[in-house]
């Protein structure tokens, strides 16, 4: 995917590890913190965070130039 918006592949590999390691890094803070804010509102600000990010992914990759094979995101 990330190859495909114009980067190359040892980019890609590093923005997979980074998204990796960030989703290792949040599970052990819901882990430690689910006792003091509860389970029902960090599902709902999760699932808002996720709304928002993959919202916001959705309008990059639209505004995107070029066909499937070229494909180049606008500056």
């Amino acid at each position: 995917m990330w190859q495909s918006v114009g980067f190359t592949e040892s980019q890609s590999l590093l923005i997979n590890v980074i998204s990796s390691s960030l989703s290792i890094v949040a599970c052990f803070i819901a882990t430690f913190s689910i006792d003091k804010i509860g389970r029902k509102p960090m599902l709902l600000i999760g699932s808002a965070g996720m709304a928002l990010t993959l919202g916001i992914m959705a309008i990059i990759f639209v505004n995107a130039a070029g066909t499937a094979g070229d494909l180049t995101l606008v500056k």
